[in-house]
């Protein structure tokens, strides 16, 4: 595995990212949520960030993906939500 795959287990309420490859030894990062209400990612060239319930609980990670779009799908019975996608620009310096 060498993408970033983020799990919801409702069940067990924990929310995980597995990092894969991309760990670089650091293979998984968890934490245990009274609920899932909401998570905005933002990612760039080199790192992806989840905001998990409005900023209550933030990981962070680096990427090295050699492709330019990583896939995204979701798996779930029992979520409902919708996606929202931005393409970001990179910033300018005006000198």
């Amino acid at each position: 595995m060498s993408y970033n795959d983020i799990i919801y287990d409702a069940k067990t309420k924990c929310f995980s990212l597995c990092m894969g490859a991309d760990g670089h030894g650091r293979a998984l990062r968890s934490v245990i949520l009274p609920s899932l209400e909401q998570i905005t990612m933002y990612s760039d060239t080199s790192s992806l960030e989840e905001f998990i319930n409005g900023g209550a609980y933030v990981f962070t990670t680096c990427v090295y993906e050699k492709e330019a779009h990583l896939p995204l799908s979701f798996n779930t019975e029992s979520l409902q939500g919708n996606v929202v996608w931005y393409n970001m620009n990179s910033y300018q310096w005006e000198i």
